[in-house]
């Protein structure tokens, strides 16, 4: 491990003592190289990535007693970051390179030669931790190799994903993400459709990313996840014509009488996330594979959670519900969203 000592004499570091934060990611550095080599796939850019996430945990009050919460803050300012740092991308490159000396991040600065050495490992996230590091307790989810027949994708694509989503999707969600896809395999066979079986999990588990707080933008949700899972995919180095079908299910797995004439995996996206919302589509199944389904990824209150979140996240912007099923959930809870009447009543000609 490095140094305790403070080795650099930057702002960040010389005028006050280094905060529990610093000591966190000094102690978990490895993995958190691991994870920003992951995000941004550049050295410069995990200097820049790291420095900035530093100063955004400052701000926080660092409690260890929680490591699971402990671990997720950092984890959610480490990927906010990224993201961040990739659409600076040009001015971050410019500040490093016309630094002298060690970066802002002190006895931290081997940061960039760890990410360096984890580039073959570029689709995978962080490892597990050790069990007994109290420390890190990283959430992880373990996935069946088949439910209700169907083979779930363990590419290092689609493992990747899933990691990713995990650290910051909450369970209920997570299993909703995971019934989907069961959900649409199985309409799909039985419709004898033939489709991409990974776009199509890529898909499932990424669907609801613009849910999280970390890819809530200014659109509608469904487009804020559609462009969540593209930029995740163009960092794996994806093909863009197989980004751009996963992208197309995202922003229209909503869509019902859209995504149905679309392609196999854009309509059975939809499909499948419709079959565990609603129950539609349901009746068409075998009740033995619906009900392997539920009892491996319980619904933990989904009929109430799920709203909620929409709620929450839509809430905050709900110019972008008008015409969606967002606008009904937001209306029933008391928040005003216009009519396409209202809208068109209020058009200037």
């Amino acid at each position: 491990m490095a140094s305790a000592e403070v080795l650099s004499d930057t702002p960040l570091e010389s005028k006050q003592p280094k905060s529990g934060w610093h000591y966190y990611l000094l102690e978990h550095r490895e993995t958190f190289a691991k994870l920003a080599w992951y995000l941004v796939a550049d050295a410069v850019l995990v200097d820049c990535v790291l420095t900035r996430a530093v100063a955004r945990l400052e701000t926080t009050p660092f409690d260890p007693s929680d490591p699971l919460v402990t671990n997720n803050q950092a984890r959610r300012a480490l990927i906010s970051e990224a993201i961040t740092v990739l659409n600076q991308q040009q001015r971050c490159v410019a500040t490093s390179r016309s630094r002298n000396g060690p970066t802002t991040i002190g006895d931290l600065t081997d940061f960039r030669r760890l990410a360096l050495q984890k580039r073959r490992s570029r689709r995978s996230l962080p490892e597990e931790p050790h069990r007994n590091n109290a420390m890190f307790s990283a959430p992880k989810i373990t996935l069946p190799t088949k439910v209700s027949g169907i083979r779930i994708p363990d590419t290092p694509l689609a493992s990747a994903a899933t990691e990713f989503v995990s650290g910051i999707t909450p369970l209920w969600l997570m299993h909703h993400l995971l019934r989907s896809y069961v959900f649409a395999e199985l309409l799909g066979r039985r419709g004898k459709m033939k489709y991409d079986q990974e776009l199509l999990y890529l898909g499932a588990i990424m669907h609801d990313l613009g849910l999280t707080e970390e890819f809530a933008r200014a659109q509608r949700f469904e487009l804020d996840g559609a462009d969540a899972a593209k930029w995740f995919l163009l960092r794996q180095g994806l093909p863009k014509a197989r980004i751009y079908r996963v992208w197309s299910a995202i922003r229209l797995h909503t869509s019902s009488g859209i995504y149905d004439r679309m392609r196999p995996e854009i309509a059975l996206l939809g499909l499948g996330v419709l079959a565990d919302v609603t129950g539609a589509g349901i009746e068409q199944l075998p009740s033995l594979k619906v009900r392997e389904v539920l009892e491996t990824w319980a619904r933990h209150g989904f009929r109430d959670a799920f709203p909620k979140r929409v709620a929450e996240i839509v809430g905050r912007k709900p110019q972008t519900a008008i015409g969606s099923f967002a606008a009904d959930v937001l209306r029933q809870r008391g928040i005003a969203v216009p009519t396409v009447c209202e809208v068109m009543a209020a058009a200037p000609f």
